[in-house]
């Protein structure tokens, strides 16, 4: 499983994971009978890792918050934002920094605008995460790591022990 997952369970955390592979911010309602069965199996915090895939599908800033923020008042919990991954090419196989390039500049400032919006606070959020820091370059530099992804999309396995290990999940102990 991912950073997150492994994070909140190596704190003693029982994460329950309702997202699918490709899914937006978008369409709250579509999600809800998957969010209620978490609620029901006793979930309090919903953690909402979504961004990237509106980006990518030409969404506005606005729209990937606006739609943040009606997936997470859907929810019926305390919810709480997770921050963007970057996109990029390699011609190095992401060996290095310096042979990446982001995959669309417009997605790009559109992943930097929502990362700015949830650092700064989401309305009716329970605070962030910050996820995009910990896997890329320099802040809003829009590159990996050198060495985190094998594909520019997701992170590769040394990436994801990395994260588990130094990603602040005390928020959400904190919040249950």
């Amino acid at each position: 499983r991912g950073s997150l997952e492994r994070a909140l369970r190596n704190a003693g955390l029982a994460p329950y994971v309702c997202g699918s592979p490709g899914e937006r911010a978008q369409r709250a309602e579509e999600k809800k009978a998957r969010i209620s069965i978490g609620r029901e199996a006793g979930c309090r915090v919903a953690i909402l890792g979504y961004g990237r895939n509106d980006a990518s599908s030409g969404a506005t800033a606005a729209q990937v918050i606006a739609d943040l923020e009606a997936l997470g008042r859907s929810t019926g919990m305390r919810w709480v934002p997770v921050t963007i991954s970057p996109h990029t090419t390699s011609t190095d196989g992401w060996a290095t920094v310096g042979n990446q390039t982001v995959v669309s500049a417009a997605a790009e400032a559109v992943r930097i605008a929502v990362n700015a919006a949830i650092r700064a606070g989401l309305p009716g959020a329970s605070g962030f995460i910050e996820y995009a820091d910990l896997v890329e370059s320099a802040r809003d530099s829009g590159r990996w790591r050198a060495g985190f992804t094998a594909e520019g999309l997701h992170p590769n396995e040394a990436a994801i022990a990395s994260v588990a290990t130094t990603i602040d999940v005390s928020l959400i102990a904190r919040l249950l």
